[in-house]
């Protein structure tokens, strides 16, 4: 591949990645992109959690699984999974800033 490739990627690939925690834990899995209206710029990507996590992130379930929207700064890198380049108390902090 040359420098000149132009690598995209399709929104509906995230759908369904796992996304990892900086130390290594499963977070939970993208089910949706949140695209801002104004910029047409993706600005996060709604995580559905996993049990044990939303618990840790003071999270109550909604019908079914308790999702989550992580903002794009938040994430470091995306390939097979989405990594997280914040501590879980950021994250948390972030979740309860948003009650």
């Amino acid at each position: 591949m040359s420098i000149d490739t132009i690598l995209v990627m399709y929104l509906s690939q995230l759908n369904e990645k796992e996304v990892i925690g900086q130390k290594g834990s499963k977070i939970g899995k993208v089910k949706d992109t949140v695209l801002d209206e104004k910029t047409w710029q993706v600005s996060s990507i709604e995580v559905e959690l996993e049990g044990d996590y939303a618990k840790d992130m003071g999270m109550k379930k909604t019908i079914g699984h308790s999702t989550f929207p992580l903002p794009l700064s938040y994430v470091g890198a995306v390939g097979d999974k989405v990594m997280v380049n914040v501590p879980k108390e950021e994250l948390k902090k972030y979740a309860l800033s948003l009650k």
